[in-house]
C-alpha cells in the first residue's frame, strides 16, 4: 500500500512513492516513467551495500531544495536514525543520528529545514523531540526535549547535561 507521495527535483519534476512495505520508488512526472524499475527496498539496500544493520523501517522522504537532494530517513527499533540520499541508482547514507545522543525508542516522524544549515527534527515513541544539525560534527549534532515526571521538559545538550525547561 502507498503510504506517502511527494515531489522532488527542481520544479517538482519527479514524484517519490513511499510504501508501507518500506519501498521507495521514483517517477518522472511528465512521462510517468519509473526511474528505479526494481523499486528500492531501502532496508535491504542499506544492509547489503553499506553494512547498515540499523535499518528496520522507512520514516520519511523529503526533497531538500537547498542541497538539491532527495533525503530519506530510515529508523531502527532502538531509536537510531540513518539519513540517506535517494536517487534512481539507490540510497546512500549521509548521516547516522546516534541513539545515545537522542531517541531511546522508535522514531515515527521527521522534518527537514528548507533554509540555513541542513537540520532535521525527529519525534519518537519515547516522547522526545530531537533537533539535529547535520552540518555539525556528530558530537555536537543534537538538542533533545523530553518529558519529565514533574511535567516540565528536560533539555539535553550535546554535553549530556540536563536542565529543566518548560515543556
Amino acid at each position: 500500500p502507498v503510504r506517502r507521495i511527494g515531489f522532488f527535483a527542481p520544479g517538482g519534476q519527479g514524484i517519490f512513492v513511499q510504501t508501507g512495505s518500506e519501498t521507495l520508488s521514483l517517477w518522472h512526472k511528465a512521462t510517468a516513467q519509473c526511474l528505479n524499475p526494481l523499486t528500492t527496498d531501502v532496508r535491504g539496500q542499506l544492509a547489503q551495500a553499506h553494512g547498515t544493520t540499523s535499518a528496520n523501517y522507512l520514516i520519511d522522504c523529503v526533497w531538500h531544495a537547498p542541497t538539491g537532494r532527495l533525503l530519506a530517513c530510515v529508523g531502527s527499533w532502538d531509536g537510531a536514525v540513518t539519513v540517506c540520499e535517494a536517487s534512481d541508482s539507490g540510497v546512500v547514507p549521509v548521516a547516522c543520528l546516534e541513539k545515545t545522543l537522542g531517541h531511546r525508542a522508535v522514531v515515527r516522524s521527521s522534518v527537514l529545514s528548507q533554509a540555513g544549515p541542513l537540520r532535521i527534527v525527529t519525534g519518537g515513541e519515547d516522547a522526545r523531540i530531537c533537533s539535529w544539525d547535520l552540518s555539525a560534527p556528530p558530537q555536537s549534532q543534537t538538542k533533545v526535549k523530553a518529558p519529565s515526571r514533574r511535567g516540565k521538559g528536560a533539555e539535553r545538550t550535546e554535553r549530556g547535561t540536563d536542565r529543566q525547561v518548560p515543556y
